[in-house]
């Protein structure tokens, strides 16, 4: 009996570790999340390629369905593409080598581009915004691609209009405009790119 009683107690902590172990994974990927609290989050709808997620210092491959939190970093390996939606359409496009970082909760969508180039779709929405380098870009109802390279920020408009801010100075373009940011200087250049 002191032998079963010995064995028991060993086997015990094993268990324990081992739901511990498997509740820790299970929270870093949001398999405990509450789906009803998630319609304003974005989801990853699309994915080809490979294509990583980073969260609470945890790097993984992130599975279509995954749930965005704040705070999330995905980004893209060479030839690979991301697609993040909500429960409308997809929203936000990541193309090879890019990194974007999940900046707000509910409603309102805010990523920061970290690297290469995010296409956002901001049709119907309000309160979307995107962070690339120093530059805020307001995009409420529009469609843009913000890129962030070493050194410089560019967004270009391809439907309704943006607003840029860096340091005090705000410009407005309009579809069919490109905004470039340096990151040495306070100025940003306004200008056409033909599309129309």
């Amino acid at each position: 009996k002191k032998r079963i009683l010995l064995n028991i107690c060993m086997v015990i902590p094993i268990i324990l570790v081992a739901v511990c172990g498997i509740m820790a994974v299970g929270s870093v990927k949001g398999w405990f999340d509450d789906s009803t609290e998630t319609s304003g989050n974005l989801t990853v709808t699309e994915k080809t390629g490979i294509a990583m997620i980073e969260r609470n210092g945890i790097a993984y491959e992130v599975s279509e369905g995954t749930v965005v939190r704040e705070g999330d970093i995905l980004y893209t390996k060479n030839a690979s593409t991301l697609q993040i939606g909500d429960a409308e359409k997809s929203r936000i496009s990541l193309d090879g080598n890019a990194e974007i970082s999940k900046q707000a909760v509910g409603e309102a969508i805010s990523v920061e581009v970290l690297k290469g180039d995010a296409l956002v779709d901001a049709r119907g929405m309000t309160g979307v915004s995107a962070l690339s380098g120093e530059t805020q870009v307001l995009l409420d109802g529009a469609v843009a691609s913000v890129s962030t390279q070493a050194g410089s920020g560019m967004v270009y408009v391809y439907a309704g209009s943006i607003s840029a801010t860096k340091a005090e100075e705000t410009v407005t373009a309009d579809a069919g405009c490109v905004v470039t940011a340096v990151t040495n200087s306070e100025k940003m250049e306004l200008a056409d790119f033909g599309a129309n």
